[in-house]
């Protein structure tokens, strides 16, 4: 499975996904007119077959501070004020969403 965070939307060809797979991976990619770029790529955690997955994007100082089970991935400074979730061909079960 592959889902995540809308971490700043402006439009549907500017925008930017953090991408968690269950082999433990992430992705950040930004989309920039109606282009692909990688912003930060890495393994995040463990391998998991199933189970959850706490994410988490704030705005703080600087950008998006994203987080995985409390771990950062990182601070973005990125343009669009819009969060969300994301999917990518997959099934995920979203709990305990919170927006403030």
């Amino acid at each position: 499975w592959k889902g995540g965070l809308l971490i700043g939307f402006q439009d549907t060809s500017n925008y930017c996904v953090a991408l968690f797979d269950n082999s433990g991976g992430f992705s950040v990619n930004l989309r920039k007119d109606d282009k692909w770029q990688v912003l930060k790529r890495g393994q995040s955690a463990p391998a998991k077959a199933e189970g959850k997955l706490a994410l988490k994007a704030e705005r703080v100082e600087g950008g998006i501070r994203v987080t995985q089970d409390e771990v950062e991935i990182g601070l973005f400074d990125l343009p669009g004020k819009k969060l969300g979730v994301c999917l990518e061909n997959c099934t995920l079960s979203f709990t305990n969403l919170a927006w403030n």
